[in-house]
């Protein structure tokens, strides 16, 4: 599925699929307007991408949760 369908779709996963696709991190984040990132050890994920495992973990189900991109290195 490409990104303009999985957005328009509302599929969280197909999203993070082709963001990820794209060459581009992501990470579930609060979706509750703070854009906080739900994971503790996100900066991990500004140097290798999520796993397949990890995107199905975040993004499927009924998870409150938000997607977030990592544009690069921590600083």
């Amino acid at each position: 599925m490409k990104l303009v369908e999985a957005i328009a779709a509302g599929d969280l996963l197909e999203t993070a699929r082709a963001y990820v696709a794209l060459g581009l991190s992501v990470i579930p984040v609060r979706a509750d307007g703070s854009k906080a990132p739900k994971l503790s050890g996100w900066r991990a994920y500004s140097d290798a991408g999520a796993s397949e495992d990890d995107l199905r973990d975040w993004f499927s189900g009924s998870a409150s949760v938000g997607l977030g991109i990592v544009p690069g290195p921590a600083s």
